[in-house]
């Protein structure tokens, strides 16, 4: 992640915020939806799988985390942007405790539904697995979100005329819970 941190910004910044989120998105969806398949691969790869798959996974959290304060700067003003750094990290930290129940409920719920037990990789699988979906529902709200910095002059800033942009907020806000939800869910594994 910290090696990351440094080209995560420098990408945000030269191929926008906006692409290198979704990428970011990507990868760790990537990452999460990696790790099940350990079980299928032969016993000299399943030592360095799940490392490789945190490696992914970890890439691409560097690529959101770090261009987030940047969409948020970029979908706000200065009149609101407390707000939205608020917003955000509350979700960020409720999609995360959210996650992490659902990540420990999961493999009982699918043993239950599958006739199995704790001690088999089926219900830890479909954990796995859902984890990655929710971190696919992730990625939508990136996809709609619109990020533009609009030129503004003092006395807008001054006098408080922009409106808060709730629907960029609210997309960047509901994809960092349902992220950090899915990221969440797959580490409580």
């Amino acid at each position: 992640y910290t090696v990351m941190s440094v080209p995560s910004g420098a990408l945000g910044e030269r191929l926008g915020t906006k692409k290198v989120m979704f990428v970011g998105g990507v990868l760790v969806t990537v990452g999460m939806g990696l790790l099940p398949f350990v079980e299928r691969l032969p016993d000299r790869w399943r030592y360095i799988w799940p490392i490789a798959s945190q490696m992914i996974m970890t890439g691409g959290w560097s690529l959101l985390n770090v261009n987030i304060v940047p969409a948020l700067m970029l979908a706000t003003t200065a009149q609101n942007r407390n707000g939205a750094f608020a917003l955000c990290n509350a979700l960020r930290n409720l999609g995360t405790l959210v996650g992490t129940i659902v990540g420990g409920v999961l493999p009982g719920l699918f043993a239950g539904i599958l006739s199995a037990t704790l001690n088999e990789p089926g219900p830890y699988r479909y954990g796995l697995w859902s984890s990655a979906a929710l971190g696919l529902v992730g990625l939508v709200p990136i996809v709609w979100v619109r990020l533009a910095r609009q030129a503004r002059n003092a006395q807008q800033y001054s006098t408080g005329a922009d409106p808060f942009p709730f629907l960029a907020v609210a997309l960047l806000v509901l994809h960092i819970f349902a992220g950090h939800g899915g990221w969440a869910t797959c580490q409580a594994f």
